[in-house]
């Protein structure tokens, strides 16, 4: 089993969010957290980063709107 740490963009990954609409990477193989749901999209982590970056417009928006 592949860990989950560190910047290896290798590692399979994919992509959830929460209901504030925050994005993160989770290891596929691991039950999702309670709040989050997998939007759909797995991926090497640097193709998760990746997505992210592409539909995650204003992730500092999210952040100052307190929510």
């Amino acid at each position: 089993m592949t860990t989950f740490v560190g910047d290896d963009d290798s590692v399979p990954c994919q992509v959830v969010i929460n209901k504030a609409g925050q994005y993160s990477i989770w290891p596929p193989q691991r039950p999702v957290p309670d709040g989050w749901e997998p939007v759909g999209f797995e991926g090497s982590r640097g193709d998760c980063i990746a997505y992210i970056d592409e539909v995650w417009a204003d992730p500092t928006a999210i952040a100052a709107s307190g929510t």
